[in-house]
């Protein structure tokens, strides 16, 4: 997923070391469970980007699943996996 931004935010917590950082992605507005009957090229693409996509997080995250509401699509078309249902969160879900 693109970053469009990153600030550092003032720490409101009293634990020392902990920072806070706002951060913009690029927008991602369909989900693949939104998406019903895709044409079969469509559908060979998805997939194959899809596994590119949980290829590139196994480098990282060694144990986790994807489901549709983790698959998404930019404006543009490009097809992204991410961790969490929640694209704000990067961590996997329990």
């Amino acid at each position: 997923m693109r970053v469009i931004s990153a600030v550092p935010l003032p720490n409101r917590f009293i634990c020392a070391g902990s920072d806070t950082v706002k951060v913009v992605t690029e927008r991602i507005p369909y989900l693949l469970k939104d998406c019903q009957n895709l044409p079969f090229n469509e559908s060979l693409y998805v997939l194959h980007e899809s596994l590119v996509g949980y290829m590139n997080i196994s480098r990282f995250e060694k144990c986790f699943s994807v489901v549709d509401d983790m698959i998404g699509f930019t404006p543009n078309g490009q097809v992204k996996v991410w961790l969490n249902p929640n694209f704000a969160d990067n961590y996997p879900t329990a």
